[in-house]
């Protein structure tokens, strides 16, 4: 008699502990969202047409870039060959490496 009401007391705090604990779930949901709908949602909008305000560069728009006499000295030292070259040693000892008996 006395474990069937100490049985029916702790299933009540049991549910009494579930009801609280999906009330305080429900308020911070609640809090998330009046924070992201609030607060979160206009700074990003003023974010985006702030940066949407600014003008795009001459040479973004023409589709040139000029680049002076850097660009001689570029092309004289096969800059891009050079990085070409890197690059796929790199990715030759990457794979080397996956090699059990080399590696």
């Amino acid at each position: 008699m006395l474990e069937d009401l100490g049985n029916f007391i702790m299933n009540i705090l049991l549910w009494l502990y579930e009801q609280v604990q999906d009330l305080v779930q429900w308020f911070f949901d609640g809090l998330e969202y009046l924070f992201i709908e609030l607060i979160l949602s206009p700074v990003l909008n003023a974010l985006a047409s702030l940066l949407e305000s600014i003008p795009l560069p001459d040479w973004f728009t023409h589709g040139t870039v000029s680049v002076g006499s850097a660009g001689y000295f570029i092309a004289m030292a096969e800059v891009p060959a050079g990085i070409t070259m890197i690059i796929s040693a790199y990715t030759i000892r990457f794979l080397i490496r996956r090699i059990p008996v080399i590696g």
